[in-house]
């Protein structure tokens, strides 16, 4: 999965977006990780004690994931994701 980020768009971002509005936080899946998508997760991220970058990076991701988030991976994606991370692959 690659960092979710404002301006990504995809199957990726609409399952989150899914996910934070089952959480309680106002998102639309619309596919987009627009400004709204931005303010959802920063609140999400918030409640949950994590750094508060409106960013879907490794920490959030993990806190997601225990939520029951289940995101979409494939190798690619896994490596693109460790890339925007700072990890060499």
């Amino acid at each position: 999965m690659q960092v979710l980020k404002l301006g990504v768009g995809g199957d990726d971002v609409e399952r989150w977006q899914t996910f934070l509005a089952g959480q309680g936080f106002d998102a639309n899946a619309s596919g987009v990780f627009d400004q709204a998508t931005v303010e959802a997760t920063r609140r999400y991220q918030e409640a949950h004690k994590l750094q508060v970058d409106g960013r879907v990076g490794h920490f959030t991701l993990v806190q997601a994931m225990s939520d029951g988030y289940a995101p979409i991976v494939t190798y690619d994606a896994y490596e693109a994701w460790l890339e925007d991370e700072g990890v060499k692959v």
